[in-house]
Formats: C-alpha cells, structure tokens, sequence
C-alpha cells in the first residue's frame, strides 16, 4: 500500500514531479494523450495548462478513510497510480462528479473529443455525473478497482467497471506508467499487468464446498 507522509496540499512542485510529472519526461513527448481531453501531454505542459487530475476524487478519498492513519489517508491522495495528467480546465469543470456508468448523455459539454472517425462530447450528464470518452474507460475503471481493493473504500463492486476495464484493455503508455510506478514506487496495478484480474474479480470469492 503506497502511504505518504504529508497532505496532497503539502505535496511540493517537486515533490509531485517526482510522484507524477517525471514520467512524461522520461516519455520526451512520446504522444502521451489525456483521459479526459484526448490532448498531448507535453503540450500541454508546454502551453503550462496541465494538471493532475486524482480520478477518485481526493476530497472523497479523505472522507471515506478519515477513520484510517494519516499516511493511509495522505498515500491515497497521492498515489500515482490515481493521478492523471489533465487540462486545467476539465479538471475543474469534473471536480468531484462521479463517473456516468448507464451510457447516459452530455448534456453540458466541456469538450469534442476525437474518437475514431467522429468527435465525442465530454462533460455532465443530467445526473450530474461526469462522461468521459469511451476510449478511456478502461484506464479509468482499472484505477477505480485498484483503489477499492488496496484502500478498502466502501463501495460495492460494480459489474460495470469491470465491463469497461474488459472493453478497454490497458495501451501501451499506461502499461509504461505502470512499469514505472512498480520500479520508482514499488507499487502498481494487478489489473494492468495481468487483465485476467478482471476475471478474477467477475468470479468472485471462491466459497470451500
């Protein structure tokens, strides 16, 4: 379990180009996109409009695991694997909004978003919930399941992040992050470095018979 020692509002500009940023350094631009916005990373670092983006929202993070040791509850809120490199702008725009899992609508668009030979939008749903593009889904659930298991947050398991961890199998830059996070922090997902995990999960707890 990764733990941190200060809050992510203590976490210096150093300190989270270490946990984070110096990832996409070692990448040189290597075509790194955004989960959100599909835009390049080192673009946006060069236009200096990008940001880090805690896709279990720090704030509920902090909630849910109140009750747990500060490292715990400061390592959830800055473990890179729940962290993404975003525009500034859609990071705020998502702020704490939950993910849409019933292939609900924009409604509130905050972006287009190339998508194979059209633009999708990105953005709210009438629910309030936050729809990102279908082509980031898995990214997004393997990190979801991640966090559940390793942090015990209390949530059910929804079959539906397993659907889309299973559609969206893990590209090649997040298997990179991964490598990196497992050699620079000594941690990464199971669910990233072997897919089977996801039917694992689908299966459940073995009972003794």
């Amino acid at each position: 379990m990764f733990t941190w020692r200060r809050t992510w509002h203590h976490v210096r500009a150093r300190e989270r180009r270490a946990l984070f940023w110096a990832f996409f350094e070692r990448l040189a631009g290597n075509g790194a996109t955004t989960l959100y916005g599909g835009e390049g990373v080192a673009d946006l670092v060069r236009r200096r409009r990008h940001s880090i983006e805690h896709i279990v929202p720090r704030g509920r993070l902090a909630r849910w695991l109140r009750d747990a040791s500060p490292r715990v509850r400061n390592g959830a809120c800055a473990n890179p694997i729940n962290l993404s490199a975003e525009d500034a702008r859609l990071n705020t725009a998502r702020g704490e909004l939950p993910f849409d899992l019933d292939g609900d609508p924009v409604v509130l668009p905050r972006r287009w978003v190339r998508q194979g030979r059209t633009t999708v939008p990105v953005g709210p749903d009438a629910d309030g919930e936050w729809v990102p593009p279908a082509r980031s889904r898995g990214d997004i659930a393997r990190t979801v399941l991640y966090m559940q298991l390793v942090y015990a947050l209390p949530l059910a398991l929804d079959p539906r992040w397993l659907a889309w961890a299973a559609e969206d199998p893990p590209s090649p830059t997040e298997r990179a992050f991964h490598a990196w996070t497992r050699r620079r922090w000594g941690i990464s997902n199971p669910l990233v470095d072997d897919p089977r995990w996801i039917l694992r999960l689908a299966a459940g707890p073995k009972t003794g018979g």
